[in-house]
């Protein structure tokens, strides 16, 4: 007996009902720390532009499905799930980015699907649950054991063995007369179709002929291009994970869509999340209430709804600013359960007050804490929403002729490799660029990813094959990444965002990263490379909204080795800062013993690494790396360097157990970062420590910078780049503003006296 679901107004529900189930059992096994959905988009994908008739084969979506799934993924957006579609890309291609980008950030990544493509992504940090085929409650659990234990193979070699089989459902043919057996017995043996085809004279003579009709580089060609996936479509969004943690629940626009549709278990599902907080956020029973006008949950969204309300000089308390100088690695991950539960409760003018009061009780056990909450995060707030409202103006034909330069100059690599390789790739996955590489052109390798699945093609790889003899096809590989990231991290989402208008309008998050630097999003203005021609060109194409105008940046010299020489006290540094040397020339004169002007650029460069290198934690392995010269030389460099610096060594160790003895690394300014927060262990959670009091200390520097500057002179700042500031004014203000922001820069380092800072004065972005 079929029983027909719908909602009272005969919309169809079945499908939704059913997913609704199935995400739901998902949830509750595994309990996530986030969960994406992927669709399809609609149109066509790469692979139907390379075969016409791909997935030819399949009926067409039934009406009733088709209805139900733009309201699906309606009520997963109000209920607070990530949904993703990319035009041009199928969702497995998504899915399979979005795995790579969770394991990278040190999560694992659980896919739900039944679709065997995924298989090929499996390994350490990603498994796969296959839903049984009845019922919407229960699955298969595959990891990379499992898998071979089924398959024989490594799920690497996947592709190969669908290139084999073919898959029906796809219209992708395979190898005539070879079926699932015969795939997996020649790929027990040959992980590749490349080593299956090398070994014929191995193979049974009628399974030889099969594969000869087949052709080797048509059935090569299909698995690269039709079956392999693209699983780096967010390698220059690392943004994107945030986002997803950071995605609102629409409790109200939820209840009312589950209540039209008559989804009583989502309905339940709801109530169950608007229960008032948790005890443990209420622990005191009289409140400290923070002396102020207006206690708010998120200052920053709700003044810009609502600016009125801020009129007239009140006193602001926010619950996010301060809930994130308590926690700024959790924070962003955390808050919207928090405000969820507020608003959520009986009395949310209460809870807010409650949980206002518990919040400034645990600032002020820090010293200098408060002070960083009511003198730079609470002031720096309507500073960023004004820089959101002025952004900046793209230069829509340049940008046309950028793109169209990218897009021609990346076929041209690609026809280059084919033309050097014999065989084409592709190039956004790393398991095939691996394959080329170190089976194929036969390079040797460094290191396998940490998976073990594959050996690593990362930039630095890359760069170093790129410098060996034959290192052509590396190094037009490196090209092609660069190239594409800025064709699709950059020049497209760019003009995407300038709208009708031409102006990007970025996002700014001051409640984000763990060491108090500001962030951009929507799209990400600070992440645009410094140098290079293609940065160079996307830089001359951000131009001032007003067009008579110009831009005036700032940039502070080297002040994060300037911060280190502050706090460490090391009289050396200072001295050559205050006069004004070259501090990098100056540490290769003590380092290698000789005078100033006898520094070769080598010295120099060595120098240079140390100096940028401690501040992140390196040691004589990264330093020999990054010099080329042997670790027995490089931890020579170093010993010589803290031989000449004596106070640095002490300084970096003592942050690191004055730290974990605290509980916490600290700002001059009093901003903290908890140990156990923290996303490290061993030297990586050294490193934070060690970065954590200099970087911190100069994004507290940046913040003062910025409050100072709005106002002061008649310009109107609208970009901060850590350690950067850019504003925009008339031409005959340009000098005085100049003066103005670099005398404000230099001042917010307060007791630093020796900060420098660089002005520049431009009609692009590349001209500052």
């Amino acid at each position: 007996m079929n029983v027909k679901l719908t909602a009272n107004d005969g919309t169809p529900t079945a499908m939704i009902v059913g997913f609704m189930n199935m995400l739901y059992w998902v949830q509750d096994e595994l309990l996530p720390d986030c969960t994406v959905i992927v669709f399809d988009a609609k149109g066509k994908t790469f692979r139907h532009e390379l075969q016409n008739d791909y997935k030819a084969g399949r009926p067409p979506l039934p009406d009733d499905l088709r209805i139900q799934l733009p309201i699906l993924q309606e009520l997963l957006r109000r209920l607070g799930f990530r949904v993703v579609m990319i035009e041009g890309v199928e969702a497995d291609d998504t899915a399979a980015s979005v795995a790579r980008l969770v394991k990278g950030e040190g999560y694992e990544a659980v896919i739900l699907s039944s679709d065997k493509d995924l298989f090929q992504i499996l390994g350490d940090g990603i498994r796969i649950m296959r839903p049984v085929k009845k019922g919407v409650t229960g699955a298969e659990v595959y990891d990379e054991n499992s898998f071979v234990r089924e398959y024989g193979f490594s799920p690497l070699s996947m592709p190969d063995y669908l290139a084999i089989t073919g898959d029906s459902a796809d219209n992708i043919k395979g190898v005539t007369g070879i079926g699932d057996k015969g795939a997996k017995k020649l790929l027990a043996q040959y992980p590749t179709l490349e080593a299956i085809y090398a070994s014929l004279a191995e193979i049974p003579k009628s399974t030889r002929a099969k594969l000869e009709s087949a052709g080797r580089d048509e059935t090569i060609r299909r698995r690269d291009n039709m079956i392999m996936l693209r699983d780096n479509l967010f390698a220059d969004n690392p943004g994107f994970l945030d986002e997803c943690m950071n995605a609102r629940i629409d409790f109200d626009g939820a209840e009312e869509l589950a209540l039209r549709l008559g989804l009583t278990r989502v309905l339940k599902r709801i109530g169950s999340a608007k229960k008032p907080l948790p005890r443990e956020f209420f622990p005191s029973a009289n409140p400290i209430t923070p002396e102020c006008d207006i206690i708010t949950l998120d200052y920053k969204a709700e003044l810009r709804d609502n600016p009125a309300r801020f009129t007239g000089g009140v006193s602001v308390w926010d619950v996010r600013t301060g809930y994130y100088l308590l926690h700024p690695d959790e924070a962003g991950r955390n808050f919207p359960t928090i405000a969820d539960g507020v608003n959520a409760s009986p009395n949310p003018s209460q809870a807010l007050e409650t949980l206002a009061g518990n919040i400034e009780s645990e600032i002020r056990k820090y010293d200098g804490l408060h002070s960083v909450m009511r003198e730079l995060d609470l002031p720096l707030i309507p500073v960023l929403n004004r820089m959101e409202d002025r952004g900046v103006r793209i230069d829509p034909e340049k940008f046309t002729v950028i793109q169209n330069e990218l897009e021609r100059r990346i076929l041209q690599i690609e026809d280059e490799l084919i033309q050097a390789t014999g065989t084409r790739i592709n190039l956004n996955s790393s398991a095939q660029v691996s394959r080329l590489l170190f089976e194929r052109l036969g390079f040797t390798p460094e290191s396998k990813t940490k998976g073990k699945t594959a050996y690593s093609t990362e930039a630095a790889v890359l760069e170093r094959l790129a410098k060996e003899e034959n290192g052509h096809v590396p190094a037009l590989i490196l090209e092609h990444r660069e190239l594409s990231k800025m064709l699709t991290g950059f020049v497209i989402p760019f003009q995407k965002a300038g709208g009708d208008d031409g102006i990007i309008h970025t996002k700014f998050e001051p409640s984000v990263t763990g060491t108090g630097r500001l962030s951009s999003r929507d799209p990400n203005l600070q992440n645009i490379p410094a140098f290079g021609e293609w940065a160079g060109k996307i830089k001359s194409a951000l131009i001032p909204v007003n067009p008579e105008n110009v831009f005036v940046a700032a940039d502070y010299s080297q002040i994060e080795l300037r911060v280190l020489a502050y706090l460490s006290k090391e009289e050396r540094l200072i001295e050559a800062f205050e006069k004004g040397r070259d501090i990098h020339t100056e540490t290769a004169s003590w380092v290698f013993g000789v005078m100033p002007e006898l520094v070769m650029p080598e010295m120099r460069r060595a120098a240079k690494m140390v100096n940028f290198g401690l501040l992140y934690g390196m040691g004589s392995f990264g330093l020999a790396e990054r010099l080329g010269v042997s670790r027995s030389e490089a931890k020579d460099i170093i010993t010589r360097y803290f031989d000449a610096l004596p106070n640095i060594q002490g300084f970096i160790d003592g942050l690191v157990d004055g730290a974990k003895e605290r509980g916490y690394a600290r700002t001059l300014a009093g901003r903290i970062r908890p140990v156990k927060e923290i996303p490290a262990n061993g030297p990586a959670l050294d490193r934070a420590l060690i970065n954590m009091p200099v970087q911190g200390t100069a994004a507290d520097i940046a913040r003062r910078a910025m409050i100072d500057f709005e106002g002061s002179c008649r310009a109107e700042l609208f970009l901060q780049v850590h350690d950067s500031l850019v504003c925009e004014c008339n031409p005959n203000d340009a000098q005085e503003v100049s003066h103005v922001m670099r005398e404000v820069m230099i001042h917010a380092g307060g007791e630093i006296s020796h900060l420098e800072v660089e002005v520049k004065t431009g009609k692009s972005l590349a001209g500052v």
